[in-house]
């Protein structure tokens, strides 16, 4: 059995906020007006232990809430599934971005349906305009991203990853570089075909990403780890991307809604 350190991000662009999707108003960011968050609807549980996804506030006009509302649940009942044929099944929530473009929840799951415990981080990012799921390789820049890859996590959802020079290069400097990994990790990390997921960290004002689908041995060697603004700019990363992030993180259209 394989331990993965599967970090699921279903990261979906938009340019704008759907003008009918329920949320606070527009603020403003040093001088400029930001669009407005979403107001989501806390979610309770699925299964004793087992959070439940939020959902978001949507009219019947709003097609892209109801298209996410409907992932969500769907999502929901993955998770439900799973925790109902597995022992100690637990799952956190967690809103990491809530508007403009994106509202990214990420779902922190632990188990132990085998000889020992495991664990998946899953992070979904939806496209507030159109609900849709984004092509990571038009988000980010056909310039950073290789390819894609694509595999299941514990609760069976299944999720792409990208391959990407200019992100693995910025993964090993940083994570060999700053001691976070130990050495050892290093021809984990040299692979030219791993794979990475991403999510936005409105928080952290960045892209958190983390090495993708490890053996359990080599597991230590990817944890999530923030590229800050000025890397991704440096990178070339896709430039509307950036500044959503920033301007949520300015806003702070992260966590509870205030």
């Amino acid at each position: 059995m394989r331990r993965k350190a599967r970090f699921a991000a279903v990261l979906l662009g938009a340019l704008l906020l759907a003008p009918g999707l329920a949320g606070a108003a527009p603020v403003a960011v040093r001088g400029r007006m930001v669009a407005p968050g979403v107001a989501v609807i806390p979610g309770t549980t699925v299964a004793p232990g087992v959070a439940a996804f939020p959902r978001l506030h949507a009219a019947p006009s709003d097609h892209a809430a109801a298209r996410i509302n409907a992932a969500l649940a769907a999502g929901d009942g993955r998770v439900r599934e799973a925790a109902a044929s597995c022992h100690g099944w637990t799952r956190d929530v967690a809103v990491t971005m809530r508007g403009p473009r994106f509202l990214t929840l990420v779902a922190t799951d632990e188990w132990a349906c085998g000889a020992y415990p495991d664990h998946d981080v899953l992070a979904l990012t939806y496209d507030l305009r159109t609900g849709a799921p984004v092509n990571w390789t038009r988000v980010l820049g056909r310039g950073i991203v290789q390819a894609e890859t694509m595999d299941s996590v514990g609760d069976g959802t299944r999720v792409g990853a990208v391959i990407s020079k200019a992100l693995a290069a910025w993964y090993r400097n940083a994570a060999l570089g700053g001691a976070v990994v130990p050495g050892a990790c290093r021809p984990v990390l040299d692979d030219p075909h791993l794979g990475f997921q991403v999510w936005p960290d409105a928080r952290a004002g960045g892209l958190e990403i983390a090495a993708f689908d490890l053996p359990h041995v080599v597991a230590v060697c990817a944890p999530p780890l923030v590229v800050s603004a000025a890397a991704l700019r440096a990178m070339g990363v896709d430039a509307g991307l950036v500044r959503a992030i920033l301007a949520a993180h300015r806003a702070g259209r992260f966590g509870p809604e205030r």
